[in-house]
């Protein structure tokens, strides 16, 4: 897919921008996975029971019996306020608490390798809010350090994006954010959280046209510091609108 690019020094010429078009697995990949579970055999996150091939991740009634997220309880889109290009919408699956079931759901994509869970709770949201390129451009999900994804494998936030990809259509742009430094914040309050991540992201060479309609996508909102440094720096590419996705919201 080509794009006409928006560059800082605010002269425009035709440039690719790698994105992403993800298809569900095929016969042969599902094999091979049905095959490799007989060795490496995978459990549910919250239940712990054993699942069968077919399923991706977590078993259906677990993925059933996640607590959604309402906005009219935590408003959470309070949080996203102050940025440079304001959000028009925050679309968030689940509501994420400590102890709960997301909370395990999310444990078990960022820190025990479970790819696939991240992959198929993108499909569901993707199908949730009928999401598809009718309405936006460009799927963009938020950077981790590099550090971090090589000791992860993987960045938690472009499976979920993968997996919206699979089920909308809708391209991924996985390498327009890159993530200065590591801001970890896992014990700052919200205005705390603010300042450290002054200057977290900047824009690589493959950014969004001018005007793009853009869905940036991110595993868990807390304060919405890591969101609203996204989209300031977003915003030196003058998208027509930006737009949250989130697989849950802390309450």
């Amino acid at each position: 897919m080509r794009y006409f690019l928006f560059l800082r020094s605010s002269r425009l010429r035709a440039v690719s921008i790698r994105t992403y078009h993800y298809a569900p697995p095929g016969r042969w990949q599902t094999y091979f996975k049905a095959c490799l579970e007989i060795v490496y055999p995978q459990y549910c996150p919250v239940c712990h029971h054993l699942l069968a091939p077919e399923m991706e991740g977590v078993c259906p009634d677990c993925l059933l019996s996640l607590p959604l997220y309402h906005d009219k309880l935590l408003h959470a889109a309070d949080r996203l306020e102050g940025s440079a290009f304001p959000f028009e919408q925050l679309l968030a699956g689940y509501q994420f608490s400590r102890n709960n079931a997301v909370q395990e759901v999310v444990h078990s994509i960022k820190y025990q390798r479970n790819r696939a869970l991240g992959i198929t709770l993108g499909r569901v949201l993707a199908h949730r809010f009928a999401l598809s390129p009718a309405r936006y451009d460009l799927l963009i999900p938020i950077a981790t350090h590099p550090k971090r994804e090589a000791l992860r494998g993987y960045n938690q936030a472009e499976a979920i994006a993968r997996g919206v990809s699979m089920a909308s259509g809708i391209p991924v742009a996985t390498e327009t954010l890159i993530r200065n430094g590591r801001h970890s914040q896992t014990m700052l309050g919200r205005e705390d959280r603010l300042c450290s991540m002054v200057g977290a992201f900047s824009l690589s060479h493959d950014v969004p046209a001018e005007g793009s309609r853009l869905l940036l996508v991110d595993d868990v909102l807390t304060t919405g510091a890591t969101l609203v440094a996204a989209a300031d720096t977003l915003a030196l590419t003058a998208p027509e609108s930006l737009t949250a996705l989130v697989l849950a919201v802390d309450e």
